[in-house]
């Protein structure tokens, strides 16, 4: 399918009479397909990439997405992407998904789910909403525990991004550990290319030669920017350029940089092809996170050379180890220690930079859908 293509079939509301359940049938929940690209997507991108590869000819492999506006394009050899029913969003999901994909097993990849099915698994990310409902809406954090405690108990198994969040799980769904099991992201494919857009560094007038301290993520409260342009207030190193780059509510958050300091570059929502710029030019990457249930974008910045500072909360020191520096999220003056330490000894830069190249080593999509797929071969597969 092209990216951007309008796919409009109008299928009409129909049952399917039951069938015999095979267990060769899998069927994957496309809603994704039909929203923006953000972490949980891109681990269902990715994921179904390399499941792709391993598909057999005894089975049968499908991605059932509603009509709409396909904006993630797939290039599958051997899965198929079936657009199905005539309902959208939520009511699509738990109405007709179901019925779709009731003579299979259902792998649903972004923390949603049909809550009365029982032949499948999904993935929840993190505990955000219970950790931190400050965040959110009364109705979007209600409805997202409404379901999340039915298809916990439903499904045949949960699938998180790391033993932090399974223990959320565990905390706040009281879910046995037993029936979670842990798949890392990896750092993508599509932000290892080797590009550099000299016209965009132009464009933000960024000086290489300057020490570049890099920020880049949504511009939500849990990512914590402002502790970031606090922290320039107390750096003692010169000559440091800090760009921010993620979100959409540059207005807001414009406000906020002007209150702390002039020459911050905000670059707001930027293509991939600018974020590996972005990351080549950059010396050191912060990321300091309230609440992360893996955190990606420090994987992606260590692909590209950049040394990271990274808050010591949450799931982060479980996946980055000692290959990054760790500061306090709630303390501004920690923060600016930290990026100081950083660019003031360059052995311990070098160091950074090198650890990191081996870290991203340690998480590769190949290995989580090889994991993803012997998990769900124990739980629908007779020997």
């Amino acid at each position: 399918m092209t990216r951007g293509m309008s796919v409009q079939f109008d299928f009409p509301y129909v049952y399917i009479p039951e069938m015999e359940f095979d267990m060769k049938k899998f069927y994957i929940n496309g809603r994704f397909l039909l929203q923006k690209v953000t972490g949980e997507q891109r681990v269902a991108i990715e994921i179904i990439k390399q499941l792709d590869r391993y598909v057999c000819e005894k089975e049968k492999w499908e991605i059932l997405a509603p009509h709409g506006e396909i904006i993630t394009d797939l290039e599958l050899s051997n899965i198929s992407i079936k657009i199905v029913g005539g309902l959208k969003g939520h009511l699509w999901e738990q109405v007709e998904l179901p019925i779709y994909s009731q003579d299979g097993f259902l792998i649903n990849f972004c923390d949603m789910a049909p809550i009365m099915k029982k032949d499948q698994v999904v993935f929840i990310h993190d505990m955000a909403i219970m950790a931190h409902p400050e965040y959110y809406t009364y109705q979007f954090r209600k409805w997202h525990e409404f379901v999340y405690r039915r298809t916990i108990k439903n499904a045949k198994k949960i699938f998180t991004v790391s033993q932090f969040s399974k223990s959320e799980l565990t905390k706040y769904m009281g879910v046995s550990p037993e029936k979670v099991s842990v798949i890392h992201p990896a750092c993508s494919p599509h932000l290892q290319q080797d590009v550099f857009l000299d016209a965009f560094i132009e464009k933000w007038g960024i000086d290489p030669s300057k020490k570049i301290l890099l920020a880049v993520s949504s511009l939500s409260p849990n990512k914590n920017f402002k502790t970031i342009v606090e922290a320039t207030k107390y750096l003692k190193t010169s000559s440091i350029e800090l760009i921010i780059a993620g979100g959409s509510n540059t207005a807001e958050f414009k406000s906020t940089i002007d209150e702390y300091m002039d020459d911050v570059k905000y670059v707001g929502y930027v293509s991939d092809e600018e974020l590996i710029t972005l990351y080549k030019v950059a010396d050191c990457f912060i990321y300091p996170s309230f609440y992360e249930g893996f955190g990606l974008p420090p994987l992606e910045a260590m692909a590209h050379g950049c040394a990271v500072v990274l808050s010591d909360s949450t799931a982060l020191p479980e996946v980055y180890g000692d290959a990054v520096i760790y500061c306090d999220p709630y303390n501004p003056i920690d923060v600016a220690e930290k990026i100081d330490t950083v660019f003031q000894d360059e052995h311990l830069l070098k160091k950074l930079v090198s650890k990191g190249g081996e870290k991203i080593k340690e998480y590769t999509w190949e290995k989580s859908a090889k994991l993803l797929r012997d998990e769900i071969y124990k739980l629908v597969c007779t020997v």
